[in-house]
């Protein structure tokens, strides 16, 4: 193996979409038990060397969990390990969740990567061995068709859908789910039953894209606070060195339903999002607001806005920003700058 002890590298974290859950018909499952995952190291936008570890977690696997750089071989990752503090947040219905592995970054050359930690993933309810058909559309228009078939409980996972998000910008995904088999009541017949992502229009849902260069959008709300049930709330984003905004979009969602999704107007070069829960409860009533007559906020609801627009050369730039409740509580986390105190911190792991 070799060892470059003073490389330095940069990586672009595209991972595909949000892992989502997919549903049919009107059964729902527990938002705590949908199908989600999170790849925290490598972060986009830092700068990595030595030997390292490439962590995260994710709610269930089937088979073996990898990860890929540039497109390249499959590394298994080590899947099982407590994860607590995920199991607290309710993302996770258990705590054996977390995946690890040991890499040395010097195997890579200098400069920016993109890692790919897995493709679109879901759970289909009834579990059901549903066909899933799904449409990618990238920022420049061009598209990819996927298709595969759910598993016998209704679990859908294709490796070979992996691929590498090489553009910045608004990825569009369409997807659908079909059953044409049998059920406890026999054969279905046509028209066959479809389904597709609970909380979107026909399945449509978006991707946001962003280079780590890219300086992040301005929040005008606090790092860290703890807001009054139900948790509703306004965000006005700001862009900043010299981007232009010309349209804007955002994302609100909780594990396995999206609750929003939508363009938003431009105005003084910013973008306003009001998160209104108990207005989306009434389309998605698994959305915690109300118990015994008191207002409550129970779930984890993370909310992204985008912006896109021109830099001070006229040239097609872009910034993205996030922000999650977990529960009340609000956080609006400062994403990390690549710096000396970045990469400090990095090497102790060495």
């Amino acid at each position: 193996m070799r060892q470059h002890p003073d490389r330095r590298l940069t990586v672009w974290e595209t991972r595909r979409a949000l892992l989502l859950s997919l549903y049919l018909g009107l059964i729902v499952l527990a938002p705590s038990l949908a199908h989600t995952a999170t790849l925290e190291n490598p972060s986009g936008g830092l700068f990595y060397s030595g030997v390292g570890v490439i962590s995260g977690w994710k709610c269930e696997a089937t088979g073996e969990l990898t990860v890929r750089f540039n497109g390249g071989e499959p590394l298994p990752l080590v899947y099982g390990s407590q994860r607590p503090d995920v199991l607290r947040a309710g993302a996770c219905a258990s705590a054996d969740v977390g995946f690890v592995a040991i890499w040395n970054w010097g195997e890579l050359d200098d400069g920016s990567h993109t890692v790919v930690a897995d493709a679109l993933v879901g759970a289909i309810g009834p579990t059901l061995p549903a066909q899933v058909i799904y449409t990618v559309t990238a920022p420049n228009g061009s598209r990819q068709r996927f298709s595969g078939w759910a598993n016998e409980i209704g679990y859908y996972y294709e490796p070979d859908d992996n691929f590498i998000v090489d553009q910045p910008g608004r990825y569009i995904v369409d997807l659908q789910v079909t059953y044409d088999g049998s059920t406890s009541a026999g054969q279905v017949t046509v028209p066959f039953p479809q389904g597709h992502v609970l909380g979107t229009a026909r399945g449509r849902f978006s991707v946001y894209v962003v280079s780590p260069h890219s300086p992040p959008l301005t929040f005008d709300l606090p790092r860290h606070d703890f807001l009054t049930a139900p948790a509703d709330f306004t965000v006005t984003a700001t862009a900043s060195n010299g981007l232009t905004l010309t349209e804007g979009h955002m994302t609100a969602l909780m594990p396995g339903v999206v609750l929003e999704d939508g363009p938003l107007t431009v105005r003084s070069n910013g973008l306003t999002y009001d998160y209104d829960p108990v207005g989306l409860a009434a389309g998605v009533p698994i959305l915690d607001v109300e118990r015994n007559g008191q207002p409550v906020a129970a779930d984890v609801v993370t909310v992204s806005l985008f912006g896109q627009g021109t830099d001070g050369e006229g040239q097609p730039s872009y910034a993205a920003r996030v922000v999650t409740l977990h529960g009340p509580e609000f956080l609006n986390l400062t994403p990390v700058a690549p710096g000396p105190n970045a990469i400090r911190d990095l090497e102790r792991l060495e």
